[in-house]
């Protein structure tokens, strides 16, 4: 037909992101599906326009312009790179430093703590390193692991509320070691 497809971003109506010819579209009953030819971001709002007489009725009158927005949704969970340590020194502090991607941020990185021991976990935050991208710091005090040591797993959170787990099931184990004065 010559007319086309516009897709824009919501917040620039005046540039499209891409256009296709409105007879590209795959046409199946009362619907007509367009695959992008480009990938749209995650977590963002587009509008679509298709111009006046894109399309005709079964009687030949042909459509009125249409348009709509929608917002795309991320469905990536973030990722979480950590190598847990084997142990730490009795009565010594450590410091976790897991590095967490994602496509489209991390909303938060939690650490889930326990003495060996222990029945419950405790949680804590982990704080954004200034200096190394992505890597988030876990200042563990000497005090948090009992005898034997300390369990506990990771968690990160992205702005659509993806989260992963690090391990993805079970946990990670630092053990005390102990010197032989100990």
């Amino acid at each position: 037909t010559g007319k086309k497809f516009f897709v824009y971003l919501t917040s620039d109506l005046s540039t499209p992101v891409y256009q296709l010819d409105a007879s590209e579209g795959l046409l199946e009953g009362n619907k007509i599906t367009f695959d992008p030819p480009v990938a749209l971001e995650p977590l963002t709002s587009y509008t679509v326009v298709l111009e006046a007489g894109s399309f005709t009725d079964i009687f030949g009158n042909p459509s009125p312009e249409i348009s709509w927005t929608f917002t795309t949704v991320d469905i990536i969970k973030p990722e979480i790179s950590f190598s847990s340590p084997e142990s730490v020194a009795k009565g010594k502090a450590t410091v976790f430093l897991p590095l967490v991607t994602d496509n489209v941020g991390v909303s938060q990185v939690i650490l889930h703590y326990r003495k060996i021991s222990g029945k419950d976990y405790f949680t804590v935050a982990g704080t954004l390193n200034p200096v190394i991208e992505y890597q988030y710091v876990f200042p563990i005090p000497a005090s948090y692991p009992d005898e034997a040591g300390l369990e506990y797993y990771l968690t990160a959170t992205d702005p659509a509320l993806n989260e992963s787990r690090s391990p993805a099931t079970g946990t990670h184990k630092t053990y005390v070691l102990y010197q032989e004065a100990d």
